[in-house]
């Protein structure tokens, strides 16, 4: 991400967390899946961003979600765990001849096998850090792990319509 880049990344944030609070907050299935929309702004984000700028967009997003739902910092501390694992992620799953520089971890560009397992291992990372910390216990661990678990299905299908939908065909 270059500087000129910066102020649209910015926008683009913020829609997301609008989304977010207005459109996903309303996009729930069976009081059990839940879908956080604001994650796919987190998971497009350069492979070039180091890991302390990942974090520290992962807990300010996290933080725009959390003040307008009212959760007392659990979309922050979910959304810096999940960009803490971000790089080990990349690492595990990077392809032979690695990645060409400029390229976006999209599903346009990286293709569906790639992105299916890069997306919804980091979604289901911010989901059971997100469900667990909201739960507070193990006691009801069945239905929190299973409402992770949907939220992610769930939580990948939005990203990818809103990928389909709105990002250009640009792949490299």
């Amino acid at each position: 991400m270059n500087l000129r880049s910066a102020p649209i990344q910015f926008v683009l944030a913020l829609l997301y967390i609008v989304a977010q609070a207005y459109l996903g907050s309303q996009l729930v299935l069976f009081e059990t899946a839940f879908t956080f929309l604001h994650v796919g702004f987190l998971l497009m984000l350069p492979f070039e961003v180091g890991p302390i700028a990942l974090m520290l967009v992962g807990f300010f997003m996290g933080l725009g979600v959390d003040v307008f739902s009212d959760t007392l910092g659990i979309h922050a501390v979910a959304g810096t765990v999940m960009m803490f694992m971000r790089p080990g992620v990349v690492n595990i799953l990077m392809p032979q001849g690695g990645i060409e520089s400029g390229i976006l971890p999209s599903l346009r560009m990286m293709g569906l096998s790639w992105y299916l397992r890069y997306a919804l291992s980091l979604i289901l990372v911010h989901h059971l850090v997100l469900f667990f910390l909201e739960a507070f216990t193990f006691r009801y661990f069945l239905h929190t792990f299973t409402q992770a678990l949907a939220s992610t299905v769930i939580t990948f299908m939005a990203v990818v319509i809103i990928q389909l939908s709105f990002y250009r065909k640009k792949r490299i």
